[in-house]
């Protein structure tokens, strides 16, 4: 039995109606019926968040894989993380967790038109961050971001808050997270 961590920020915590949800973890668990899935993920949280609680959510936990979602609160215009901070923040992580163990997640489509505090621009930016770290250490890499921009409209993947995915949205994540976990989960030394 393989044990899957997902630690994020409340994009992969199912975030619904102002409440975090086990919208993910229930769809993965279907997928995954053996293995023990734990949504460790945390609302509102940044990648500076992420380093103080890895230990505690992630590494005594003791998975077999971790994915790793952050990077919609980090690009927040009123937090103002450079883009160079947030790259050293995912690196300490993967580094922390192990690279063998991390699957790793571009920060999603947000709509800033709704939410003031995003900006498309800097979104694009942790976009690239992202996708950056995951070569590096060459990590399967789902660049959500450009997924949804990829649908046909990518507005109707989210929450009336701009923001959080909705049904449809949690779908498609779910349904591209499930491969590279199957991959990574076969391919484990």
């Amino acid at each position: 039995m393989a044990k899957i961590i997902l630690f994020g920020d409340s994009i992969l915590g199912g975030f619904t109606d102002g409440q975090m949800t086990n919208k993910v973890t229930n769809q993965l668990r279907q997928a995954f019926p053996t293995d023990k899935i734990i949504n460790n993920s945390m609302a509102g949280a940044t990648t500076e968040q992420a380093l103080a609680n890895v230990n505690k959510r992630v590494i005594r936990e003791h998975p077999t894989v971790v994915v790793v979602n952050f990077g919609v609160n980090d690009a927040g215009l009123a937090l103002a993380m450079s883009a160079g901070r947030y790259n050293n923040n995912l690196n300490m992580l993967v580094e922390k967790i192990g690279a063998k163990k991390v699957i790793l997640i571009s920060p999603s489509f947000t709509n800033w038109r709704v939410d003031r505090d995003q900006s498309w621009t800097r979104i694009l930016q942790f976009e690239l961050v992202t996708e950056h770290v995951a070569k590096h250490y060459q990590l399967p890499f789902l660049d959500l971001a450009a997924l949804m921009q990829q649908q046909q409209n990518p507005l109707t993947l989210l929450q009336s808050d701009g923001v959080h995915l909705n049904n449809q949205g949690i779908k498609l994540l779910v349904d591209h997270l499930i491969p590279l976990i199957r991959t990574k989960l076969t391919t484990k030394e």
